[in-house]
């Protein structure tokens, strides 16, 4: 069997191409021919390996055929009056030569921390899990590995505190099920619903008092009302999915009618001037090029034999405490946990999370103490935690609580301000709730099922000296813990991210595969 690996990708990227071959073929014994070509001997067939692959361009016993991955990405490029029966017949010529991250569903919604769909699909090829078998994201944010999964023939299960990450990922996985035709019915729908008459209730009913009056903070008031105006429109529709994905849709441009900096996910207001209908032109706007984006991929995606996807809203400790339906039932674990010292996910999306009604405002501090990587706690709260590390410090590694003490000793001082005092015991919950994360998750594997961890690092200041945090490395050895195998380390180059987040990046990132013991 001859194939062609993607010359484009980066070097961790040829690193998984190689294991998910070798996985996929059941040999090692893998001949390079040419700078990106490979001579395998295996009883796997062709189609198998062009359905399947991930990082590699084509495959074939005679003539080299696109894989279908590849053939996915492209579905970015093609124009949405596109033909289903065009998929499988393009050709070299009409293929983009580049690493497309951003195709079919995978761009509906700015996520920071989303992972590569690509490199799920290749953790699902390397863990050798069949058709049918059970998929677990405990951290499952914008649903990259469910909806591989769902693509894959699994079922997927994700759990997620964040609501609007719920949101996001429900949106995702049920959207593969939906046609070209059912999207362009109700978007006609909603455009033919945004007139300023006729609302089925007024503002005032749409938010608590308390809601309402934070919104005013961050939107003029003929933006709330514009705003106000959309949801009605989409409200009226009738298909829950079609509703999900439209208010996605005004998620996206929440930004930028508002008073928050846009390229800031700190909570910091710029006041700027807002024209009446702006709201509904930028929706309209998005919700088009939307439509134009995953049309192709949808109807590509109508001969696929897909499985089902379940979203949790919940946190993985307290859900596994509560429910025993997966339990020792899930066949591989694929997610990208939130890396320490992270921004706080609820805050950096509150107008969406309170537009859009998933939370109100008295919740959020509740909600925060739960996240993982939350950073908004009290002197009170602070305490609490520090005593709560004293008492479990011995279930961490000594790398982690020597990393955390060095930074207590000089962050503990006198005088020194509350969110720099903070942080010791922020690391501590960090690491401790990811040590619990990882137990309840060794309770819903099967025994000698693998675990992929995609995980960042970053930085801090102490006494003007910079400090890494190598969450990667800190969390490899933590694992062992729990009594997991550690079966490879694989370190990412990370690319230049080309979304809003852009500057929040950790200065590094790695894959790490465990396998939970038999």
């Amino acid at each position: 069997m001859q194939v062609k690996r993607k010359s484009y990708i980066k070097p961790f990227e040829k690193v998984l191409a190689m294991l998910e071959l070798e996985a996929i073929t059941h040999t090692k014994n893998v001949q390079q021919t040419g700078d990106d070509f490979y001579k395998v001997q295996t009883d796997t067939t062709e189609d198998v390996l062009l359905h399947r692959l991930a990082y590699w361009e084509s495959a074939g016993e005679d003539v080299l055929k696109n894989t279908t991955q590849v053939l996915l990405e492209n579905t970015s490029n093609l124009e949405s009056d596109y033909i289903q029966l065009d998929f499988f017949q393009q050709t070299e010529k009409n293929l983009r030569q580049s690493r497309i991250l951003r195709y079919g569903v995978h761009d509906l919604h700015e996520y920071r921390g989303k992972f590569f769909p690509q490199l799920v699909r290749a953790c699902i090829n390397i863990s050798e899990v069949k058709k049918g078998a059970i998929v677990f994201d405990p951290f499952c944010g914008s649903g990259t590995t469910l909806c591989e999964a769902r693509i894959s023939g699994m079922k997927s299960i994700g759990i997620d505190l964040n609501p609007l990450s719920v949101l996001i990922s429900k949106v995702k996985t049920t959207m593969l099920d939906s046609s070209k035709r059912e999207i362009e019915d109700a978007y006609q729908q909603v455009q033919n619903l945004l007139h300023p008459k006729g609302l089925p209730y007024k503002i005032e009913d749409r938010w608590t008092q308390a809601d309402r009056n934070y919104l005013i903070g961050w939107f003029a008031k003929e933006a709330l009302e514009d705003i106000h105006q959309i949801l009605c429109a989409i409200e009226q529709l009738r298909d829950t999915r079609m509703q999900n994905f439209f208010k996605l849709n005004l998620s996206n441009i929440l930004r930028s009618i508002s008073w928050q900096k846009e390229s800031d996910l700190r909570v910091r207001k710029e006041v700027g001037s807002y024209l009446a209908g702006d709201a509904q032109k930028k929706f309209l706007e998005e919700a088009r090029r939307q439509i134009k984006k995953i049309s192709p991929y949808l109807e590509a995606l109508y001969a696929f034999s897909m499985d089902t996807a379940e979203v949790i809203e919940d946190n993985t400790v307290t859900y596994v405490k509560k429910n025993t339906k997966y339990l020792g039932q899930c066949d591989v674990l694929i997610t990208s946990p939130p890396y320490a010292t992270s921004l706080p996910y609820l805050d950096t999306d509150r107008l969406s999370l309170l537009v859009l009604g998933l939370m109100h405002r008295s919740e959020f501090p509740q909600k925060n103490l739960q996240m993982v990587g939350n950073r908004e706690i009290s002197e009170k709260r602070r305490v609490e935690l520090w005593n709560l590390y004293l008492e479990r410090k011995s279930e961490l590694t000594p790398q982690i609580t020597e990393l955390i003490e060095q930074i207590a000793a000089e962050n503990h001082k006198p005088g020194v301000g509350f969110r720099r005092r903070n942080l010791p015991a922020l690391l501590a919950k960090y690491f401790l709730d990811m040590l619990d994360s990882i137990r309840a998750a060794d309770a819903m594997l099967k025994p000698g099922a693998k675990a992929f961890y995609v995980v960042g690092s970053n930085s801090t200041y102490v006494a003007d000296e910079k400090i890494d945090i190598k969450t990667n490395q800190l969390l490899w050895d933590l694992a062992r813990n729990v009594g997991w195998r550690q079966v490879n380390y694989i370190d990412m180059d990370m690319p230049v991210s080309r979304d809003v987040f852009r500057k929040h990046q950790g200065t590094s990132e790695a894959i790490l595969i465990f396998e939970k013991g038999l």
